[in-house]
């Protein structure tokens, strides 16, 4: 019986014997940046030799594919290789790891436009301008330590994880006057609805409210002595 095995346990039988090791042409096998699976492991192959090999991906990195000289074999990181009728390196090909950032009420300013970042690398984000807000600082999930943290523009230092960062505002606060008349409040803030009514005056004919533009009225309708805007 022919055994394939290059090591082989023999059981001496009861007579003289000659085993001779047939050879075919080998040709060398490095493996960078991963493992063998299983039994095929060495430095020497046959062409057509199955060699399963999987990869070691290093901490900041994620796996790409394998190649083959300057050519993709595969893309998965356990596979099995075929050794061809030459001397071979298969090389694990690794990627930086970039992380994305997610901004509320603002956005990302530098950078390619992805949004995403290597660790260590700047992001510098501006928050929005909306009416009748003032902006009040970034909030950020994990906490990234903004270099400026109350400033509507503000910089910081990527970590190693998804982050997610937001610009928080308050209202700001306008003073009403009415003259010839009574408001509900006098401290309003952008958007409210605030009453006003004109003080009844017997020497005078109430005609119209002048001071704010007609469609910010209830009904568009500033005629009324009695009304909303």
């Amino acid at each position: 019986e022919i055994k394939t095995a290059p090591y082989l346990r023999y059981i001496m039988p009861a007579q003289n014997i000659k085993i001779k090791a047939n050879y075919e042409q080998g040709y060398s096998f490095e493996l960078v940046g991963g493992n063998f699976v299983g039994s095929a492991i060495g430095s020497f192959f046959a062409p057509g030799m199955p060699i399963p090999v999987h990869a070691v991906v290093p901490d900041g990195k994620r796996f790409a594919y394998w190649k083959d000289g300057d050519v993709n074999v595969s893309t998965a990181e356990t596979f099995t290789f075929v050794m061809p009728a030459r001397n071979t390196v298969l090389q694990a090909v690794f990627e930086d790891i970039k992380y994305k950032v997610f901004v509320s009420n603002g956005s990302v300013v530098n950078g390619n436009g992805s949004n995403e970042f290597l660790p260590g690398e700047q992001v510098t984000i501006v928050a929005n301008d909306y009416t009748g807000q003032r902006f009040v600082e970034w909030l950020g999930q994990p906490s990234v330590g903004f270099e400026d943290l109350g400033s509507s523009q503000a910089s910081f230092i990527m970590p190693a994880s998804i982050v997610y960062v937001g610009a928080t505002y308050t209202s700001i606060i306008y003073s009403l006057t009415v003259d010839g008349g009574t408001a509900s409040s006098y401290q309003c803030r952008y958007n409210q609805f605030v009453h006003i009514s004109w003080t009844v005056d017997s020497t005078r004919v109430f005609d119209r409210w002048n001071g704010v533009s007609a469609d910010r009225f209830l009904d568009s309708d500033p005629t009324r002595p009695d009304t909303y805007f």
